[in-house]
Formats: structure tokens, C-alpha cells, sequence
């Protein structure tokens, strides 16, 4: 990691990591291979100590349609949250866009008990089924999680990829939330150059004309 990151850190560029291991779910029902994502998890704590800046997303369920033990999702987050504090390292757990923690209480309620903080990736709340169904709104969710809020990750939405804005429309009230949190590492995660640049453009004029606004 270090070899791979060395000339980003040169330039001064900061950078954060995305422990994400599709297959090793640390609250797995098989208690074995529960032990081993563990196992993978705190060795990626290890590979970046000291590198870039101290901060690790992770994810529960990522697999589709994958039971989770609740009570072991819990206990192994838990124990990485403390072998990663021993070594200055934050843990951030993620929402996803399906599964248990497509659902905001279950994402802040395990951060809460495990003392993790908050990854928020906003395209996977606007395309989850309680949203959807306008049972929830992304703005209260922001809400929600703003103690917890340590990293954002930005676009639009999510099916099969990730989807870039047009316009502000959806993401307005979402952005007017989250300036209200103290989160300010926000990740635009799209792999379009060219939409990379036409998302921050959009934010920050967005955010440009809030402050011209409040000043007048």
C-alpha cells in the first residue's frame, strides 16, 4: 500500500481508505469465516498505519441477499473498532444501498454500540428502498448520522453503477444538511474524469451562491 500510495502522498495529496472485501463479512453466520474477514480487516488496519490519513470505511452485507448475524456483526466490529483506536486509526462503517444497513437505525445504532463513526455515501441512500418509497428522506438521514458523520461519499444514485448529477435538484437539500454537520471529507465516487469535474463544479457553485445568499 505504501509503495502504491507514496507518490500521491508526495504531492500532498490526502488520501483515505476503503476497506472493501466483498466475501468477508465480519458478522458472517459461519463463525469460522466470521474469524477469518476479522482476520483480513485488522490487517488492513496494519498496512496502513501511519499512511495517509488515519481513517478506514467498512461494510456489512455486501453481498446480496446475505444474513448477517446481528450479534456478531456487533462483537467483531466491536473488537476492530478497539485494535484500530490502539493504533490512532478511525473506523467508519458505510451504508449501502441494500440490506441491513441500507437502514439508517441499524447503521447508527451499530456505530453507537461498537463506537465506530460514519461513512455516508449519499447514492447509495437516495436508491434504497425506503427512500424510494418516501419512507425516509436523505436530509434526515444526514440528520441522523451528523455525530457519527466522519466521511461522505458523493453522486447521485446507484443501480448497476454509479450515477453523476445533472443538476441540483436532488442533491440541494442534501448538501444544505450536510453544511450544517462538521464532515468535511467528501468523496466524489465516480470514475468518469469528466463527471468527477462536472459534480464538484456543481457543488461548489451550488455552495458558492448559499454563500452569497447568507452574506447578502
Amino acid at each position: 500500500i505504501r509503495t502504491h500510495l507514496e507518490p500521491y502522498l508526495k504531492k500532498n495529496i490526502p488520501i483515505r481508505h476503503h476497506g472493501y472485501f466483498p466475501g468477508y463479512e465480519l458478522g458472517d453466520m459461519d463463525e469460522e469465516k466470521a474469524k477469518v474477514a476479522l482476520s483480513l480487516h485488522m490487517k488492513a488496519v496494519d498496512a496502513i498505519e501511519g499512511i495517509g490519513e488515519q481513517v478506514m470505511t467498512v461494510h456489512m452485507g455486501l453481498a446480496p441477499n446475505f444474513e448477517l448475524d446481528h450479534a456478531r456483526v456487533k462483537e467483531n466490529l466491536t473488537k476492530l473498532v478497539e485494535y484500530s483506536k490502539k493504533k490512532g486509526i478511525h473506523i467508519c462503517l458505510e451504508n449501502l444501498r441494500k440490506g441491513p444497513t441500507s437502514n439508517p437505525e441499524i447503521v447508527l445504532e451499530w456505530a453507537e454500540t461498537c463506537g465506530a463513526n460514519i461513512t455516508m455515501d449519499i447514492g447509495h441512500a437516495v436508491s434504497s428502498k425506503r427512500v424510494i418509497l418516501g419512507e425516509l428522506n436523505v436530509p434526515n438521514i444526514v440528520k441522523m448520522f451528523s455525530h457519527k458523520l466522519l466521511e461522505v461519499h458523493f453522486y447521485e444514485s446507484e443501480t448497476d453503477t454509479h450515477h453523476a448529477p445533472k443538476d441540483m435538484i436532488i442533491l440541494a437539500p442534501i448538501v444544505d444538511q450536510l453544511l450544517k454537520t462538521r464532515c468535511k471529507w467528501w468523496t466524489i465516487e465516480l470514475n468518469k474524469y469528466d463527471e468527477i469535474l462536472h459534480t464538484r463544479n456543481l457543488i461548489r457553485d451550488y455552495v458558492a451562491s448559499k454563500s452569497q445568499q447568507l452574506a447578502a
